[in-house]
């Protein structure tokens, strides 16, 4: 940066008498400028420098950044100059200094700006600094982002980038423009733009303060090699004959068609082939359609094509198994008899319903009680049942009946004894569990006695974590002999003790308490992962930190959502097995077992009561 100092060196007109400072001005063809004032120009600036002293002038100094440029001796009262200091860009200083008898300096800064702002790219352009326009650039995607950084001796007013595609379809062809604005953009710039599949033309413009202009013109180019990505996501197998298919397309520069075949052969299209104009909404489309199916195996399709050729597709096919025979389930927990009535809790599911109803029968005298009509109309596919019941002052079978799109009548029973407020199963399994009562129920207390006695072996829970388990049993009946290896925490130095369940019989969605006792014989803590596994299957892991030369016992609780036989374990440690029966919506067998031991045992004491009456009487 240079200083202009002018120096006006003034004379005194008479010795020892004391006069004022020079008086400065200066102008330019815009007129006065101020003391201290700065003036931004393209080029150097033309100023008229007018001084007038009590005494002669001797000196007059243009100084610029502190170094003497121009230097007048007027040897006058007055001077008046016109004069254009050689200024270069950048920001300077200017002095003018006026000296007669005293001295008046004059200060004022030029900001001399000629030259258009310089860009450095660095998207999508590399290694590129300088003033002329970069090279073509070949991008990928449609969307691009153009950044640089800016160098400006004042600054840059605006970023102007205007972008031209030229276009062509079958049925036409044109022109694509869209221009693009940033103001006031500092020392960097950055915009988002969207391209055209092939050539877009770019027309950049970086303004500066004084007007100067940088102008770049280039090519950005978009090569679209990548086909386009579809999800499909649709049930692989169902009982409903509609299903809702789910479809998502994504493109990296645009969309051309999407098509999606249904399983009977039609077909729709959510994209077709539209204006060839940079599009942003044709990047994606989701879509989302129930479809209709036939029984048996349904075949969907999707396929995308992108403006360059590139194509995907993806298939899927929908098992369709019509379910006709409705499921009838009672659920025992809910089911209940109050003053006198039964409170029902039922559901009909999974089925084609089209009626369902209630009705109780006196099982003394075969009479109907209560009849009540639940649903009746369209197909559907659940009908829940929360109804008060009328009961028979005894025993009373209860039917829940449901007719299926067939015609076909399915029901499920139970029987209420409204003397003892119980619900039993149906008569026929009561005559069986009655014949087989007495034979085992001395074994069967004998078993209970031999349980209570090993109890002690069951592990403690004082350091239990209580889990839920969901799994869904197999059916298999074959118990695993060992987990495997990568889930099994013998290879951490833990070892699992022992393992037991608290019972080997439950329904569906009943659940068993696993307990397992864990043993570290290592002398560091350790780390381990605990897993649990049905039919040889690990169906839960449990992390847990055993402490070093110790033993910690873990409660954990497994539950049923399918019927068969399950064999659990904890580790390779054998916990036990469980039999899962179907939710009949029953009393458990313990509690009609417990209520036949009772009432037999009221029946035979009775008898041998009117027995020995009989004989004491003589009969």
């Amino acid at each position: 940066m240079r200083i202009f100092i002018i120096i006006v060196l003034l004379s005194t007109t008479v010795a020892g008498t004391a006069t004022a400072e020079p008086v400065v001005t200066v102008s330019t063809a815009s007129g006065e400028i101020s003391e201290g004032e700065t003036i931004k120009t393209t080029d150097e600036v033309t100023i008229n420098i007018n001084a007038a002293a009590d005494s002669m002038i001797t000196v007059v100094e243009i100084r610029i950044d502190g170094d003497v440029v121009k230097t007048y001796e007027p040897k006058s009262n007055t001077f008046s100059k016109t004069t254009t200091p050689d200024t270069g860009d950048g920001e300077q200083n200017v002095e003018i200094i006026v000296s007669s008898d005293r001295v008046t300096t004059f200060n004022y800064t030029i900001v001399q700006d000629s030259i258009p702002p310089v860009i450095e790219y660095t998207s999508p352009v590399q290694r590129y600094s300088g003033r002329s326009s970069p090279s073509n650039v070949t991008v990928e995607n449609a969307y691009v982002n153009l950044s640089g950084n800016i160098s400006d001796t004042t600054g840059v007013n605006t970023v102007s980038i205007r972008r031209t595609y030229q276009h062509s379809s079958n049925a036409s062809s044109g022109q694509s423009v869209r221009t693009y604005r940033i103001n006031n953009p500092g020392n960097r710039f950055n915009q988002q733009l969207f391209l055209g599949s092939g050539e877009n033309e770019l027309l950049a413009r970086y303004t500066d303060e004084m007007g100067n202009v940088r102008r770049h013109e280039f090519t950005i180019s978009v090569s679209d090699s990548e086909n386009p990505k579809i999800s499909l996501t649709v049930p692989n197998r169902t009982f409903n004959q509609q299903v809702e298919m789910q479809v998502s397309v994504t493109d990296n520069v645009q969309l051309q068609t999407v098509t999606v075949e249904r399983p009977d052969g039609t077909g729709f299209r959510p994209i077709t082939e539209s204006n060839p104009e940079p599009d942003p909404s044709l990047l994606s489309t989701k879509i989302s359609r129930n479809i209709s199916l036939d029984e048996g195996k349904n075949n969907i399709s999707v396929t995308a094509t992108d403006r360059d050729g590139n194509s995907a597709s993806e298939s899927a096919t929908i098992t369709y198994n019509r379910q006709i025979e409705p499921k009838i389930t009672i659920y025992r927990n809910q089911t209940q008899i109050t003053n006198g009535n039964l409170s029902l809790q039922a559901a009909v599911i999974q089925g084609e319903i089209t009626r369902v109803s209630v009705e109780t029968i006196n099982l003394t005298t075969n009479d109907i009680v209560d009849l009540q009509l639940i649903y009746s109309g369209t197909v559907r596919e659940r009908v829940d049942i929360g109804e008060i019941i009328a009961l028979a002052g005894g025993r009373t079978q209860v039917q829940v009946s449901a007719t299926d799109s067939e015609g076909e009548l399915h029901t499920n029973v139970l029987v209420a004894d409204n003397r003892s407020e119980k619900v039993f199963i149906n008569e026929s399994s009561l005559a069986d569990e009655r014949s087989a009562q007495t034979a085992t129920e001395t074994q069967a207390v004998s078993n209970e006695s031999s349980n209570d006695s090993n109890s002690s072996n069951t592990p403690g829970t004082d350091e239990a974590i209580q889990e839920t388990i969901t799994a869904t049993t197999t059916g298999a009946t074959t118990e695993p002999t060992e987990i495997p290896a990568s889930t099994a925490i013998e290879a951490t130095g833990v070892s699992v003790v022992v393992a037991k369940i608290n019972q080997t019989q439950i329904q569906l969605g009943d659940t068993v308490t696993v307990n397992a006792s864990i043993e570290n014989r290592r002398r560091i803590n350790q780390d381990v992962v605990v897993p649990v596994a049905a039919n040889g299957e690990v169906i839960y892991t449990q992390n847990k930190t055993i402490p070093k030369n110790s033993t910690i016992n873990m409660s954990l609780q497994y539950t049923a959502n399918k019927p068969g036989n399950v064999s659990l374990q904890v580790g390779s440690a054998p916990a036990g097995k469980i039999s899962v029966s179907e939710d009949s919506g029953l009393v458990p067998l313990d509690l009609v077992r417990n209520g036949l031991i009772v009432f037999g045992s009221i029946v035979i004491g009775g008898y041998l009561i009117l027995k020995s009456l009989a004989i004491y009487l003589g009969y």
